[in-house]
């Protein structure tokens, strides 16, 4: 906005959204019933025009601190990043704050968070779980206090909203297309939490898992089994990763192709590839779930399951926007996928 132009007002808002000016003040000030259609007409027009609410005013009018916390394994990564993004657009349009928490994936970090945030009285949280035994019964009892969305890991038997992405369809679509190029032998590449049964007595159900679930299933359903030396366990670490890819690649009867299940593991994937000697695609085809920057700008192109990332956020905090608004109840989001081809597929050599 320049220094000339007037700020928007709620007026400006109501003609944005096509509703009346009483809807703008009841979704953007948290009170009162509005329709779900009405209160996400209202939240992208104010993301639009940039209108910001009066905090002092409200937050002395309804007794909330305006804040809300979202709490991730690390906003460093392009995932949780552009989850930030997403939260902090939705939130600051409605005149709420964000406060971030990393957690590591450690759940006792993640407990401690919760305790943190809620001393300085969050309005509501986004959640990603920690990976290594956050539990429903953790996550009911927070959820007492203040509510709560959990985002790209779900947690069996719980009774908050959750938004995860579709991990098994997208992995299935991913391997598809190179069993389709008449690959049989196919590696994943996936972290170290990645699991090929959910563990006994676990609660979380992770991405990793699920998209090994869905590797698993794509190459069943062409008769393969699956040959445990291609399922490749290992860090986030880049160089890591790309000794190990380096490593299975010089077996005699190494993998023609390679699934790599996020941004992380691609770029350490196609590192080992080189380290190896090897070229994509002539030597090995390679796949990805995720869609960075990087990934159009490589020669060949890194063919992708894209994920929308920022609209997870942006869904996170509409819901707790409507859960602080009343009358709604938890639901558990999907989020679909797009298949992105690019360069890096190709018949197996020979």
């Amino acid at each position: 906005m320049s220094e000339t132009q007037a700020a928007p007002t709620i007026d400006d808002v109501a003609t944005e959204a096509g509703v009346s000016r009483s809807t703008v003040s009841r979704a953007l000030g948290g009170y009162g019933q509005v329709s779900a259609k009405a209160r996400e007409k209202v939240l992208d027009a104010a993301q639009r025009l940039d209108y910001r609410v009066n905090q002092i005013a409200r937050s002395t009018r309804t007794g909330r601190s305006e804040a809300l916390g979202l709490v991730v394994a690390d906003v460093g990564e392009r995932f949780f990043s552009a989850v930030a993004r997403g939260v902090s657009d939705v939130a600051h349009a409605a005149g709420y704050q964000v406060i971030i928490a990393n957690t590591d994936d450690d759940a006792e970090v993640e407990s401690e968070a919760f305790k943190v945030l809620q001393q300085g009285r969050v309005d509501g949280l986004v959640v990603a779980p920690a990976q290594n035994g956050a539990s429903a019964s953790l996550f009911t009892a927070q959820s007492v206090h203040v509510p709560i969305v959990t985002i790209d890991r779900r947690i069996a038997d719980t009774t908050v909203d959750s938004i995860v992405f579709d991990s098994v369809h997208a992995a299935f679509e991913a391997v598809s297309h190179l069993t389709v190029a008449g690959h049989r032998n196919i590696a994943i590449i996936t972290g170290s939490s990645a699991h090929l049964h959910q563990p006994e007595g676990s609660e979380v159900i992770t991405p990793g898992t699920e998209r090994i679930r869905g590797y698993v299933d794509a190459l069943n359903s062409v008769g393969i089994d699956v040959y445990p030396p291609n399922v490749l366990r290992n860090s986030r670490e880049f160089d890591e990763v790309a000794a190990d890819v380096a490593q299975l690649l010089s077996h005699r009867n190494r993998p023609t192709a390679l699934f790599a299940t996020d941004e992380q593991h691609a770029l350490g994937t196609l590192m080992g590839v080189q380290q190896a000697g090897l070229s994509v695609p002539e030597d090995v085809s390679v796949v990805a779930i995720d869609d960075p920057e990087w990934a159009s700008v490589v020669r060949p192109g890194l063919s992708v399951v894209a994920q929308p990332s920022q609209e997870v956020g942006e869904l996170a905090a509409k819901r707790l926007l409507a859960r602080l608004s009343g009358g709604v109840t938890p639901e558990n989001f999907v989020m679909d996928y797009r298949w992105i081809p690019r360069g890096s597929i190709a018949r197996p050599p020979g």
